[in-house]
């Protein structure tokens, strides 16, 4: 295959406060993007310009959007429904053209960190600071079930669980600040495979058919490859391009050719690998604050890179000839 690079397109949004999650709609019309002062901002995919913003605050304390997710469909209906979890404990629905609140739940005493649909959008996942993973159904917005946190042999996240990712209807794979990775099956409810190391502190995970990437917050080896069957570490790559290395925020593998890239990115920095071979072709460094939030599109080469001074930068992989 042909040597790829990376070109910047454009830059939407001109905030004062992190973009911690970002996402492209299923059809890449619209791009939405989860900020530290408890609002989502919702952007045209086209030109980057600004389109409205969804207030997701629940209390008089601004605390962030934590996670922000599309429900998986091809119905124009689906299409403009996005999930929304909060630093505050809040689970909210909003009909995006609108900019209407379709649900909320409030878990009291709790942050909700991260979320995830299944793929089929009938159930959603959500990742808590009590180390607890709760799933629930799409239709009713009721629980589903709860994976515990560790207790005495009970397996289960013993920290905060930072990043969840529906792998297939009955597996979930977990992962946060205890250092470790959990697949989850859950038609018993209980962890098959625990994968030790990666300390997980944003959208850090990622699976493509029988592979596992994961970014960690760590001065080496940040990116990892593992075997999802085995649990085996099959490759890993230090994220250094300036004199510091970049500790890791995000991971996610291309969408539209099948994974062909993988992108990480962190404290100043954000890499792109050809994830069969952890060869690097790109890297966008310095950048002002860091990056927490990556994004490939769905239908097209375009990635949406969200960064701590509330920037989301718009990009493409191209090849070069």
């Amino acid at each position: 295959m042909a040597p790829r690079t990376v070109v910047q397109d454009l830059v939407a949004g001109q905030e004062s406060t992190e973009a911690y999650s970002v996402r492209w709609n299923n059809d890449d019309t619209l791009l939405a993007a989860a900020h530290g002062d408890g609002t989502v901002r919702i952007f045209s995919a086209a030109d980057g310009r600004f389109l409205r913003r969804l207030n997701c605050r629940v209390s008089p304390e601004q605390l962030p959007v934590t996670a922000v997710r599309w429900r998986p469909g091809v119905r124009e209906e689906l299409n403009n429904v996005l999930l929304c979890v909060t630093a505050n404990g809040a689970i909210m629905h909003w009909l995006v053209e609108e900019a209407r609140e379709l649900h909320r739940t409030v878990v009291q005493d709790n942050q909700c960190l991260c979320a995830d649909f299944n793929p089929d959008g009938t159930a959603f996942a959500v990742g808590f600071k009590d180390a607890f993973i709760r799933l629930y159904d799409e239709e009713t917005r009721r629980p589903l079930l709860e994976l515990a946190n560790s207790l005495g042999e009970r397996k289960g996240h013993s920290s905060r669980v930072f990043s969840v990712k529906w792998a297939d209807e009955n597996t979930l794979i977990s992962g946060g600040w205890d250092n470790s990775v959990l697949i989850w099956d859950l038609r018993d409810r209980a962890v098959t495979r625990t994968i030790v190391g990666p300390h997980l502190c944003g959208d850090a995970l990622d699976f493509n058919g029988h592979f596992l990437a994961t970014a960690s917050f760590a001065m080496e080896e940040q990116l990892q490859v593992w075997e999802v069957s085995t649990g085996r570490k099959l490759r890993a790559q230090t994220l250094r391009y300036g004199q510091k290395p970049c500790m890791a925020y995000a991971v996610q593998f291309s969408k539209l050719d099948a994974g062909f890239t993988l992108a990480a990115g962190g404290t100043e920095e954000c890499h792109f690998y050809e994830s069969d071979t952890l060869t690097r072709f790109h890297v966008i460094s310095p950048i002002p604050k860091a990056v927490y939030s990556i994004d490939h599109a769905n239908l097209s080469p375009r990635i949406a890179v969200g960064c701590g001074d509330g920037t989301i930068q718009l990009l493409h992989t191209a090849r070069i000839n």
